[in-house]
């Protein structure tokens, strides 16, 4: 999805967007992509990241298991240190 505002007097136009994406896998697991932005003249800021579940009902039997993890980076084109990195 993307949404682009119109300029105003001293404020210029914007574009936010964002885009996510899931996929299913084996039975009760799934990976996934996000991107959001915020695009203006003279400065950019992205981040984007994954994630994935895995989750098991028939562990050993009738036991369940359950990993999941994340990583996202930011960047922003007018800072110094224009990269983040997080995870979980």
């Amino acid at each position: 999805m993307s949404l682009q505002t119109a300029s105003k007097d001293s404020i210029t136009s914007i574009n936010y967007s964002v885009i996510r994406w899931k996929q299913d896998i084996f039975k009760e697991s799934s990976v996934g992509i996000i991107m959001v932005s915020k695009m203006q003249p003279k400065q950019q800021n992205i981040v984007y990241g994954t994630d994935c579940t895995y989750f098991n009902s028939h562990f050993r039997g009738d036991k369940n298991i359950s990993f999941d993890g994340a990583v996202s980076q930011n960047y922003t084109s007018n800072k110094e240190k224009k990269y983040g990195l997080a995870s979980r």
